[in-house]
């Protein structure tokens, strides 16, 4: 029998692989829980528990499976196990990682609490022992070992399950998307009543992971990755819920608590830490655009048309992808286990993100390549735009990639608007993809000097009202110092397999800009470039986003022409200047603002912002930067 759900295998017989799968995970480990010298075989035993009860809420309601009466048992031994397994990564973290940060004065009272808890430990483990030797445990087994011998099925257990898959999930989906708990902010101080929604809204959480991870081989790669945030999503609330127990448990065992100054600032910073997480976390679940992608992912797509043969190139594609999931998803995972431990300093949160992000957007590349292979490189339907604040997206972009660059003994400027949106609605992770792309390629291709990404608000059109809130441009450019590209490779470089001079010395499969051309035309724009051979490149795009709110006012940019109190010149004048920045002519550029501000101080604003610009900008960026940077004020004349 396969192992994965697909159209051969039946409802009922993937029911009946799983359950006998978990049940051999619960036994098997019994007589090492008993000997209770390693914590291990309690964690594997506890998570063999959690995944069987989740088989029999999953395939139990459809399948009328006759192993309801046994749920009583299992939800005893579950709450028990539950309850030593806490007591032991407690007791690890309070031993191992805050006692050598205490004082001296302080591990003495902190010693007295250890030792409470382990004998409250002792006691819950003689629970968990009398419970594994007593009669419901052998109930309990003997149930379950004769329905696996001959197991009881109902009416749609010959169904295929990947067409049952679909509407399990999205009953579970439609349970963890009305759940109150994804409306209690991370910015305030929580009542006892918002930490216990919380806590149960972490345990639907789990229960979700549990039964979409039975379906994880017939789903997509971003179907996956939606696991690992759920893991995510209920470490973090794991956090928040240990700094409430530890808390607690100083005022329960401790005679004088306020003897650990120390500890309970450690509590509470993990607590403040764990809180800001959860308030990033929970945002993709409040918005209804976060709510269809989560409803499209987990709808199974039947194929309609016959599969035509590869070609040996997508062919290695398919491959890739298959070799490199795995690995990835275990990757995502151990960072999630990573960022859920306690407790981290802020830069140690700070990398494990970077990384996850990084990993992450790997991962949707991967994907993206499959997608592309079976769509000959044609673009697809794009996925729902997200909210992005704008200002923290970039600003953790430029973060990894300034990384990147000094590595390679190279600088990377960011030159961002002061008028760029806060807060805009787009493809978030078409956005990063592009991005991550350009910014790889630039620093790759430059031998020496520095990478400089620019970013800027537009008005969508010449012809539309300016800065309209909700009909905006963004246009972002990322400019090298490279060899540049003759006229014949301007036109190859976004093909497919095509590596350009020396870049065939250099790792890499030649997909990187077909790739982001096939992302940005998703989110309506186009890929482009503009060189100068020896010189170096600039590849740009212009999208159109909704603004959500306005300016975020990033600091030591580039002026733009938003500011209706400067006076303008004469529309011809105007029309000279941006015809002359076209052309690329700067001398024409400086010559006419120089004479312009002779002519009529009150013009001099205007020349000293434009003048500024040019003074930011590399003659090869002027070609495209300055032009636009004017576009503006022809609008309002």
């Amino acid at each position: 029998m396969s192992s994965n759900p697909n159209s051969e295998v039946s409802w009922g017989d993937y029911a009946h692989m799983l359950i006998q799968k978990h049940y051999q995970q619960i036994t098997k480990q019994r007589p090492k829980v008993l000997a209770d010298r390693d914590p291990e075989p309690l964690h594997k035993m506890r998570v063999g528990l959690r995944r069987l009860r989740a088989t029999l809420k999953t395939f139990g309601e459809v399948l009328n499976l006759p192993l309801k009466q046994e749920n009583r048992a299992l939800r005893k031994l579950g709450r028990q196990l539950g309850q030593l397994r806490d007591l032991d990564v407690q007791l690890e973290s309070l031993q191992q990682t805050y006692r050598p940060r205490l004082p001296k004065t302080e591990r003495q009272a902190l010693d007295q609490l250890i030792k409470k808890l382990g004998k409250r430990r002792q006691k819950v483990a003689k629970q968990v022992y009398r419970v594994l030797r007593d009669r419901p445990y052998r109930r309990f087994k003997k149930t379950y070992q004769q329905w696996l011998q001959t197991p009881l099925k109902g009416a749609l257990a010959d169904r295929a399950a990947n067409i049952m898959a679909t509407p399990v999930l999205q009953a579970q989906l439609e349970q963890l998307l009305a759940h109150p708990g994804w409306q209690i902010s991370g910015q305030q101080m929580l009542r006892d009543h918002e930490l216990e929604t919380l806590h149960d809204l972490r345990k639907l959480i789990k229960q979700t992971r549990y039964q979409a991870e039975f379906f994880a081989p017939i789903h997509s790669q971003a179907f996956c990755q939606w696991l690992t945030e759920l893991k995510l999503l209920q470490e973090n609330l794991g956090a928040i819920q240990d700094a409430v127990v530890l808390a607690a448990w100083l005022g329960q065992y401790v005679k004088h608590p306020e003897t650990l100054n120390a500890l309970q600032q450690e509590f509470h910073q993990n607590r403040t830490a764990a809180l800001q997480d959860w308030e990033r976390l929970r945002q993709g679940y409040l918005s209804d655009a976060g709510h269809q992608n989560l409803r499209a992912l987990v709808t199974i797509a039947q194929p309609k048309d016959p599969v035509l043969p590869l070609q040996p190139q997508q062919q290695m594609l398919v491959n890739l992808n298959s070799e490199l999931r795995t690995p990835l998803q275990t990757i995502v995972g151990r960072l999630a286990q990573l960022q859920g431990s306690r407790p981290l300093t802020p830069e140690q949160r700070q990398s494990l993100l970077q990384i996850r992000t990084c990993t992450t957007q790997m991962a949707h590349v991967l994907q993206d390549l499959l997608t592309m292979t079976h769509n000959d490189l044609q673009p697809t339907s794009a996925p729902l735009a997200d909210t992005v604040e704008l200002t923290v997206f970039l600003n953790t972009i430029v973060q990894i990639y300034t990384l990147h660059a000094t590595d390679q003994g190279l600088t990377l400027q960011f030159q961002p608007s002061p008028t760029l949106p806060s807060h805009i609605k787009v493809q978030e992770r078409l956005l990063r993809q592009v991005l991550n792309a350009l910014l790889e390629n630039a620093i790759r291709y430059t031998p020496q000097g520095q990478i400089t990404l620019r970013v800027r608000s537009l008005p969508l059109t010449i012809g539309q009202p300016l800065n309209s809130q909700h009909n905006c441009g963004l246009r972002i450019e990322v400019e090298d110092m490279g060899v540049g590209l003759s006229a014949v490779d301007r036109e190859r470089v976004f093909e497919p397999f095509v590596q350009i001079g020396a870049a065939n010395q250099l790792p890499g499969l030649g997909l990187g800009l077909t790739l982001s051309r096939h992302a940005v035309r998703q989110m309506g724009g186009e890929l482009q470039v503009a060189t100068i051979p020896t010189q170096g490149s600039i590849f740009w795009f212009e999208i159109p986003v909704e603004v959500l709110m306005p300016s975020s006012s990033f600091p030591g940019s580039v002026p733009t022409a938003t500011d209706r109190s400067v006076v303008l010149p004469q529309p011809n004048l105007l029309q000279s200047l941006y015809h002359a920045a076209c052309d690329g002519d700067l001398k024409q550029v400086k010559t006419a603002a120089q004479q312009l501000a002779q002519q009529d101080d009150l013009y001099q604003p205007f020349v000293n912002q434009l003048l500024q610009l040019i003074a930011q900008q590399s003659p090869l960026a002027a070609q495209s930067a300055i032009a636009q940077w004017l576009e503006p004020y022809l609008v309002l004349r």
